[in-house]
């Protein structure tokens, strides 16, 4: 008896999994990626929320239910501060500007909210940068094809090239805190330009 409803449980499951694959769904998102909107209040430097329901009642309390009181238990990820530059977290392999098909997730989702009404019209300049290993000209142009290949992601996505300004940094701008040799400052920053 068991054996058959564990067929039929198996049946059951592949039932309810067919609609998403025959449909094509949207790949699962990318591990610690933004949403379009919270991508947006960053560039912005904030957005007030105009949602009711996000304000926080009863001293951060999320709801009750028979006498019980629930509290956010940081199971989301915490918004990125508003400074109006937003790191894309592409993350280059040493010596390469070439894009992994997640960072191409992570320049699309960017795209979508450079889509935003309230980015209309609005230039965007997309910093590349590296590490310090290597002489000064190598990493100036490498940085300027991480640049590059950033940006020609953007508009394969559907932004306006003309609304992008592609610098280049080299190493002259590491992370704070990091040493210049890092890895981590191997990265892509996106930036208002007007």
């Amino acid at each position: 008896m068991w054996g058959i409803i564990g067929c039929w449980g198996m049946v059951a499951a592949l039932v309810l999994a067919t609609p998403t694959i025959a449909h094509g769904a949207p790949p699962p998102p990318v591990a610690g990626m933004d949403t379009p909107d919270a991508i947006v209040c960053q560039l912005l430097s904030g957005c007030p929320s105009s949602d009711p329901a996000a304000a926080p009642r009863g001293g951060g309390r999320v709801g009750k239910t028979r006498g019980f009181s629930f509290q956010n238990g940081g199971s989301e990820a915490t918004p990125a501060a508003a400074t109006g530059r937003y790191d894309l977290r592409i993350g280059f392999l040493f010596a390469s500007a070439e894009l992994t098909p997640a960072d191409r997730t992570r320049a699309a989702t960017f795209a979508t909210a450079l889509a935003d009404p309230r980015l209309a019209g609005r230039r965007i300049r997309i910093e590349g940068h590296t590490d310090s290993i290597g002489s000064d000209a190598a990493n100036l142009d490498l940085s300027r094809r991480r640049a590059r290949a950033v940006g020609e992601a953007l508009v394969a996505a559907g932004v306006d090239g003309a609304r992008l300004d592609l610098e280049g940094y080299g190493a002259r701008r590491p992370l704070p805190g990091l040493p210049a040799q890092s890895g981590a400052n191997r990265r892509v920053i996106a930036s208002l330009a007007d």
